[in-house]
């Protein structure tokens, strides 16, 4: 059985869940029959604090009502994964607290896609991690389907600590073009960040891959300095620069197509005739 929250603090077929005046969250599953002992996958986009709340709730009632099923949460976004490490004296690890979190449910198994780093699957009990692959070959298909051959095609990782992820992906796949990394230095005195960007035949398609773009400035500065036909495929599409403006006009303008997954918000909700979605299977 099924139990999707992607839709979070709602009304729906499945569960009721609304916020009191006072701020606390509510929530009652309703038309789940649960009788024929099937399994019970929970899937939910963790994108604030309201949609971990409801999955804390959720997580209670199922322990109480349903203790005897194997319960398995699928998470497409894992949410603090940049915050992967305890920084400094009196600055939160937030991916462990939140990880501790999940941990407090009990879940028998925990799907993530595509973590940031190795501290996910090594912070979460039970932690099976998908990767991208399914993703990336689409993108490749597709980029095929519009006339360009595998094998002329360019997979470029924007920077050398992604470089081992993006290569390994490559082989999973057996890809038949050239595999590339960026190289970023910065100047302390300016803080300013300076990318080294491989020279490449300026006729082939050139795909830059990574896991998350937020406002996309590296992306943008890379593809600046390329004269090839330039393509975009980041698993997890956030596409906001955090109070600096809305990054998708500098994005659109810098490749000729933008690939993400629905693993952050539906794939309708992309209303830009730029950016290609591919759904994620778990979510369907």
């Amino acid at each position: 059985m099924k139990l999707d929250l992607t839709q979070g603090i709602c009304k729906n077929d499945q569960y009721d869940a609304w916020i009191f005046p006072g701020g606390e969250i509510h929530v009652k599953i309703k038309n789940f029959d649960n009788t024929g002992g099937d399994n019970i996958e929970i899937v939910t986009r963790l994108n604030c604090s309201d949609d971990i709340m409801l999955l804390l709730l959720v997580s209670d009632i199922l322990k109480k009502d349903y203790s005897e099923h194997y319960r398995y949460l699928f998470i497409p976004y894992m949410p603090y994964q940049q915050a992967d490490r305890d920084f400094s004296t009196g600055e939160c690890f937030s991916l462990k607290t939140v990880a501790n979190l999940i941990n407090s449910m009990e879940f028998n198994k925990v799907y993530v896609y595509l973590n940031h780093s190795d501290v996910t699957p090594a912070l979460i009990n039970n932690c099976t991690v998908i990767d991208d692959s399914t993703f990336i070959r689409f993108v490749i298909s597709d980029l095929e389907s519009i006339g360009f051959l595998e094998s002329e095609l360019i997979i470029l990782s924007p920077d050398s600590g992604a470089f081992k992820r993006v290569f390994k992906l490559c082989e999973k796949l057996g890809f038949k073009g050239r595999v590339e990394t960026c190289s970023k230095s910065r100047d302390y005195t300016t803080q300013l960040p300076t990318q080294k960007i491989p020279s490449f035949d300026k006729f082939s398609p050139v795909l830059i891959v990574d896991d998350i773009s937020l406002g996309g400035r590296t992306f943008i500065n890379i593809a600046k300095e390329i004269e090839n036909p330039c393509y975009l495929a980041v698993s997890h599409g956030v596409f906001d620069s955090g109070g600096y403006g809305d990054p998708m006009p500098a994005l659109e303008a810098a490749f000729s197509r933008i690939y993400t997954t629905d693993s952050r918000k539906k794939s309708d909700e992309y209303v830009n005739d730029k950016v290609t979605v591919y759904q994620l299977p778990m979510l369907k």
